[in-house]
């Protein structure tokens, strides 16, 4: 009314304080006077103020206040103070950055702000909070019915009563201990008791002891504070405080839809939540959660927790600590940490997730996490850490694929388990199917240190058994990296049953028979020591008598196979592209070596254990456990005799664990000797030896199968072996068969053989000679050589051999071909000999003197000696060597080989196969030939012709002299300075490189001078000169001649050039320069010197001496043809 008033005493005040004192006076007057007399019509509207604004319909918004009538069904306020305080909160709300839960979602500040109440905010900013203080509402709005302390100080009311007398007795309102009373009677003191059985809302305040507080069936609040307490809020929706302490926290009931807000704090608390949608936070320490029927929502807090689902859809979560999580009949969702939508959480919890069976949302969040599958479908997100899903307690074989994505939608695939970031899979004791990851996977970068799914050392350490399995040395770096999941690799564990296992993509670690196991551990109770699961604990927890800090879990890796399991591992490609090793460990490294291109994929290297068979893409399987090679190993003879040749084959060869394409076989025969079969050679051949007459032979086939492990075959045994002699092959060959006196003779053995054996020291020998009765031994020449004397000149030689095998049978002789006779060594004196060969093989050495040397018959060896020898070969293939002096060598018939050594020396050469040798500085040497052709040999200096017909004589390198005979001859000088003799004929002389000098001599003769400055006479005859390079003399002789010129032909003179047209007239042919009558005039100039006639073309000259230039014109040159054809009427003419 102050406010809105509109009296005109209110509106003449100017303060509030005024405008108050102005309608207390227009209620009530004052002590001199009564209130105006329109005061009752202005408060009412009426008389004068019926039709004037008195200022109500000027309020802004009316308020109920605490006075109004508060709203059914457990309102605290009237509707509209109600409306007032909701839209302040909303706009407070509005201006708070932590109210947008989302903002801290995944940190432990949102389950501190979950957790937090309006009262919670009061006692902690004001001495409300304090001890000492009595306890508020847990809801600030709500007046209770009554506030009960146990502490008895702080309650401000008396304790009350039915007003029943009789129910007073039976059932008080209130029950009360105090403390310090032994309740439960274990013989110790207790805390305080209260127990309201009323249906007021009520207050129930602890203390530091160890408290019982019970509600009533209103909405109660219940404070433990310090110490065990036992809480339980009764029925309606309660809000416990356990406080301090290891507190047990129980709920009677709750109506439908209502939910208890359930507060361990700190300590180790056992929370049964009950019926109702409740919210639990058990806050720090190590708490022991189960919730009911209805679907709830947990907050494990701080520390190492355990919290165990009812038959609702519960939403139960870790938050910090490694924590075990069970969920119930219902859809639950396990989250191991704080529910990190954003997969990035930063608390690491290493939790155990079980949804216990049904469909389950499993969030592991950081940390290595374990999540156990069911028989329903869950949904596995591993997030960052090494994770793992396990098969314990399936009902059924598992059927799982870490390769199956969350989000897949497929027919196939809607009612599958769904993995993201699960490293690890673990069946149990089911035939399971497990299936590895086909991609490689990681998680998403965020901020600050990245978070890794790699299997560090710590994280193996944390599982007993595991390290075994990785098959690495233990690291003393727990960050050190054990396995890195990011190229696919994955920990399969089959166990019991027989199990398929695929690893996919990455380096794969497989056990057969090996699964992972959970379990909680318990300590300090006797006869207690394991649990399976939170529901055997539920009782000793609920008694007292087990505390949460005394569970933790167990991961321990065990192992189910019997040995009769069989266990697969699966791969996509042929056999053929993997590499199987055998590990000292007793695993086997399976490589895919060599992936198929077309398939894109590849294996990786993996590691197996307890895996009895592989399975490939082409249908091939393969065992890994040993099996037994199995086939037919065949000897060819089955009873043998010595010396006989045997061959082992083997077909039908088969190996469980199989075969490489290339695998070698190492056939081992055996004999058995002296009571045992000893080994005697390897190789599929074998040649049976005397040593083992008597004895019975087998083949052992030694082999590794493509596992590694060595398989051997062995097959039957044969017959004892019987004796036998084999016949003795091949005849003993002397050396030389030409031989000759002083020349040592070899018998050569080794085209002898036996199959009996010839191992060494079995030939002995005899050395025979002709006689006029045959052939008779030569005393003495019995090893394997021997040197013929003068006696054996004339007689001819053969060689017996007597050869003994290795088994011991009778001797075999065998007789060498029988030699020409021997020949002679005849040798000279100082002085002119002459000697003579006889028919054979004779050496015949000069000596000094001037000696003459016939070798007649035979391949004879002529050395001449010092002085001028003259050597006949004669018939045979002989050697001659002149030695020092002039010789003159003649091997006469066959081809001969010829060397004369130092002096000038002749060599006659008239067999295509003569060869002649001539050393440096060895004389100035001719050889002498009725060959049709003639290379001169290096070093020889002379070639003449002395044959008829036709010759082709090509000297060498030096400067040579070449002389043709009476027919057309080819003479090449080739390097040097040569001279070429044409001689009669029309020859053909060509100088080569060098300073050359050739003469044509009668004939037609073409000559070429080659580089150089060369002189070429034609001599009689037509003759073609053409000189080539350097500045050449040329003379033509007689007869009609040419001269030829090319490029750079040089400064070049001719002598007797003969420019008359009649009679011999001479010509210059100038075709090769590439002129013709049509630029002769331009090309080339004709000018007279000193009596010569200077023909110019270019900057060569061509001087024709004595001839005068007048004389000299066009028809003296042949010219280069024209290359058109002038047309006159169809009659064509040339035009030069």
């Amino acid at each position: 009314m102050a406010a809105y008033g509109q009296h005109e005493l209110i509106l003449s005040a100017t303060s509030l304080e005024g405008k108050r004192a102005a309608v207390n006076f227009l209620l009530f007057g004052d002590a001199n006077n009564s209130p105006p007399a329109d005061a009752m019509d202005f408060f009412n509207s009426t008389g004068a103020w019926a039709t004037k604004e008195t200022g109500l319909n000027m309020v802004d918004f009316w308020i109920g206040g605490l006075a109004e009538r508060k709203n059914e069904f457990g309102g605290m306020l009237g509707s509209t103070f109600n409306f007032v305080f909701e839209t302040q909160m909303e706009m407070l709300q509005d201006g708070d950055r932590f109210y947008y839960l989302s903002r801290v979602q995944g940190l432990n500040l949102l389950n501190e702000l979950e957790a937090n109440s309006f009262s919670a905010l009061v006692m902690r900013n004001s001495d409300l909070g304090d001890e000492g203080s009595s306890h508020l509402p847990a809801n600030l709005f709500q007046t209770p019915d009554h506030i009960f302390e146990v502490n008895r100080v702080l309650q401000t009311e008396i304790d009350p009563k039915w007003g029943n007398p009789l129910k007073d007795l039976l059932s008080p309102l209130l029950v009360r201990r105090d403390p310090g009373v032994d309740v439960d009677g274990d013989s110790f003191a207790d805390g305080g008791y209260l127990k309201y059985t009323g249906d007021g809302h009520v207050v129930l305040g602890g203390t530091a002891g160890n408290d019982t507080l019970i509600g009533g069936k209103g909405i109660d609040s219940l404070w433990g504070d310090g110490g065990d307490d036992r809480l339980d809020g009764g029925d309606e929706a309660d809000v416990v405080h356990g406080g301090d302490g290891d507190d047990i926290i129980t709920d009677t009931g709750t109506p439908v839809g209502d939910a208890d807000f359930l507060h361990g704090d700190a300590g180790h608390d056992v929370i049964f939540s009950g019926n109702g949608n409740d919210l639990v936070f058990g806050g720090s320490g190590s708490d022991f959660v189960v919730v009911g029927e209805d679907a709830q929502e947990v907050f494990s807090g701080q520390d190492n927790d355990f919290a165990l689902g009812g038959s609702g859809g519960d939403f139960l979560m870790g938050n910090e600590g490694d924590d075990w999580l069970e969920g119930g009949d219902g859809f639950d969702t396990l989250a191991g940490d704080n529910s990190e939508l954003f997969f990035n959480s930063t608390i690491i919890g290493h939790d155990v997730l079980n949804g216990q069976g049904n469909d389950t949302d499993y969030d592991g969040e950081a940390g290595d996490d374990i999540m156990v599958q069911g028989a329903g479908i869950q949904r596995n997100n591993g997030m960052a850490g090494f994770d793992w899903a396990i098969h314990k307690g399936d009902p059924n074989g598992a059927n799982s694929d870490l390769g199956i994505p969350i989000f897949v939608n497929q027919q196939e695939f809607i009612l599958r388990d769904r993995f993201d970031l699960v490293e690890g899979l673990s069946g149990w004791k089911h035939d399971d199917i497990l299936t590895g990851t086909e991609q490689p996977i990681g998680t998403a970068p965020v901020q600050g240190v990245p978070l890794s799914n790699n299997l560090t050392q710590e994280g193996a350490d944390r599982i007993n058994g595991l390290q075994a399995i990785l098959g690495v040395e233990r690291s003393t770096n727990p960050d050190a990296v054990l396995l890195n999941p990011d190229d696919g690799s994955d920990i399969l564990l089959g166990g019991g049953g027989s199990d398929r296992i695929m690893g996919k993509a990455g380096n794969d670690i497989i056990d057969g028979d090996a699964w992972l196991n959970v379990r909680i551990a318990v300590t300090g109770m006797a006869g207690l020591t394991s649990a399976e699961g939170m529901a055997e604990l539920k009782s000793y927890m609920l008694a007292g008598t087990l505390k949460p800090n005394q569970l933790s879990i167990v991961r321990e890796i065990l192992h189910e196979g019997n040995g009769t399991e069989t266990d697969v591992a699966v791969y996509r490609d042929v056999s053929s592209n993997y590499v199987f090793t055998r590990m000292a460990d007793g695993s086997l490294r399976v490589d895919h070596a060599t992936p198929d291109a077309t398939l894109n994929l590849s294996d990786g290297i993996d590691r197996l254990l307890n895996i009895e068979k592989l399975e490939f893409g082409d249908g091939k399987q393969l065992w890994v456990t040993g099996q037994q090679a199995t086939g037919d190993l065949t000897i060819s003879n089955p009873n043998p005799s010595v010396g006989d040749l045997l061959r082992v084959n083997v077909a039908n060869l088969l190996d469980g664990n199989g075969l490489a394409a290339d695998v070698v076989i190492t056939m081992t025969w055996q004999a058995f000797v002296n009571g045992q079969w000893r080994d005697q050679a390897t190789g599929v051949e074998f040649r049976v030896p005397g040593a083992i007459q008597g004895a019975p032979l087998r083949v052992v086939a030694s082999f590794n199968d493509r596992m590694g492990d060595a398989e051997t075959l062995v097959s039957a045994q044969t017959q004892a072996i019987l004796p036998r002699n084999q016949a003795t092959t091949g005849v003993p060959v002397i050396n030389d068969l030409t031989p000759t006196e002083s020349l040592t003779l070899t018998a050569v053995v080794s085209g002898i053989a036996d199959a009996d054996g010839l191992s060494g020291g079995n030939f002995t020998y005899q050395w025979r000679m002709s006689s006029p009765t045959g052939f008779v031994n030569i005393n003495g020449a019995t090893s394997a050589t021997y040197t013929p004397g003068q006696a054996m000149v004339g007689r001819t030689l053969q060689v017996v051999v007597t050869v003994v095998d290795d088994e011991g049978n009778p001797p075999v002789v065998l007789t060498s071909t029988t030699t020409q006779p021997v020949g002679d060594l005849i040798v000279g004196t100082n002085g002119a000999n002459t000697l003579v060969g006889t028919a054979w093989s004779d050496i015949l050495r000069g000596e000094g003197g001037n000696d003459t040397l016939l070798g007649g018959a035979g391949d004879d060896l002529l050395i001449g000696g010092a002085g001028n020898d003259n050597l006949s070969g004669q018939a045979g293939q002989d050697i001659l060597q002149g030695d020092a002096g002039n010789d003159t060598l003649d091997g006469g018939l066959g081809a001969d080989s010829m060397t004369g050594g130092a002096g000038d020396d002749t060599y006659i050469v008239d067999d295509f196969g003569d060869v002649v040798i001539e050393g440096v500085n060895g004389g100035t040497d001719v050889v002498r030939t009725s060959l049709s052709s003639y290379d001169l040999t290096d070093n020889v200096e002379e070639l003449v012709f002395t044959g008829n017909g036709s010759f082709i004589g090509t000297g060498n390198a030096i400067a040579n002299t070449i002389t043709g005979g009476s027919g057309n001859d080819y003479l090449f000088g080739m390097g040097g300075n040569d001279q070429l003799f044409g001689g009669i004929g029309n020859d053909f002389l060509d100088g080569g490189d060098g300073v050359d000098n050739l003469q044509g001599g009668v004939g037609n003769d073409v000559m070429i001078g080659g580089a150089g400055a060369d002189t070429l006479s034609g001599g009689s005859g037509d003759d073609i000169l053409n000189g080539q390079e350097g500045n050449d003399i040329l003379d033509g002789g007689t007869g009609s001649d040419i001269f030829a010129f090319g490029a750079n032909f040089g400064q070049d003179r001719i002598t007797g050039f003969d420019s008359n047209p009649n009679g011999g007239q001479d010509f210059l042919d100038l075709v090769l320069l590439g002129i013709n009558a049509g630029n002769f005039a331009s090309n080339v100039s004709i000018t007279g010197n000193n009596g010569n006639t200077i023909v110019t073309i270019g900057t060569d000259t061509i001087t024709l001496v004595g001839v005068n230039s007048t004389t000299v014109n066009i028809g003296d040159f042949y010219l280069e043809m024209p290359t058109t054809l002038a047309s006159n009427n169809g009659n064509s003419s040339l035009i030069v």
